[in-house]
């Protein structure tokens, strides 16, 4: 997947999954600062992505750390 979204570009990827140019751009920020991006496959159990994402601290753009 890596591939593909260097072709287009990280922002252009994100928006091609639906999420808004400022989000994408927001995440686009935080990759550039070197932390990671997991995205998830939507299996119809959200509760478990959420377990996984909340026992190893991670965040989104609404839950992000003030820095």
């Amino acid at each position: 997947m890596l591939t593909s979204a260097a072709a287009v570009g990280l922002v252009g990827a994100l928006t091609g999954w639906g999420l808004s140019e400022s989000d994408a751009k927001y995440y686009e920020g935080e990759v550039a600062a070197g932390r990671y991006l997991v995205t998830v496959e939507d299996t119809g159990d959200p509760a478990r992505a959420n377990g996984v994402f909340t026992r190893h601290e991670s965040y989104d753009r609404a839950t992000a750390p003030v820095m």
